[in-house]
């Protein structure tokens, strides 16, 4: 009997294990494209598997694959939204937002662009001129090139991570 308890635990650590293996992976921020929310050095978890059965949402902080670069970026606009970079904002369908976690007061740029069926429009948080290379740049992403969700950093301190704070109109 204990030797079946043994084994049927065993078993369970191992599938738990592998689980984590596969889910989750831990990246270090490089470079200043997503200042202030992250900084240079500081190591994140990405969960691989949490868009397997969901969407990402405006404000996940993604890792994305990029011409075979890991790239960090936040999801601004999703599927079926036109997204307009103009005086200085991001417009979501003709509203302005207000980025509160952004650094600058600008984003720069001219763009005025549809998302199809599971595009999505993906920014760094640094807005300042030639600090993020993201969608102003390549266009909108297919959810394939999605590679997971940011659910924690590491700056000293293990910290979950919240979604931005968004206002539209203003």
């Amino acid at each position: 009997m204990k030797k079946k308890i043994f084994i049927i635990l065993f078993i369970l650590a191992s599938i738990f294990l592998v689980y984590l293996f596969v889910s989750f992976r831990v990246f270090k921020v490089s470079g200043t494209s997503m200042n202030p929310s992250f900084n240079n050095g500081e190591s994140i978890v990405v969960n691989k598997l949490y868009y397997s059965f969901k969407e990402p949402k405006r404000g996940d902080i993604v890792l994305v694959d990029e011409n075979n670069q890991k790239l960090l970026k936040r999801v601004v606009g999703i599927s079926s939204e036109i997204i307009s970079i103009k005086d200085c904002g991001v417009y979501i369908n003709e509203n302005k937002m207000k980025e509160y976690y952004i650094k600058g007061d600008c984003t720069f740029g001219n763009q005025n662009v549809s998302l199809g069926k599971n595009q999505y429009y993906v920014l760094g948080d640094n807005r300042e001129p030639n600090q993020s290379t993201d969608s102003r740049i390549y266009g909108p992403i297919p959810k394939s090139k999605i590679l997971g969700k940011v659910i924690y950093k590491w700056d000293g301190g293990l910290k979950s991570f919240e979604k931005g704070n968004y206002v539209f109109g203003q």
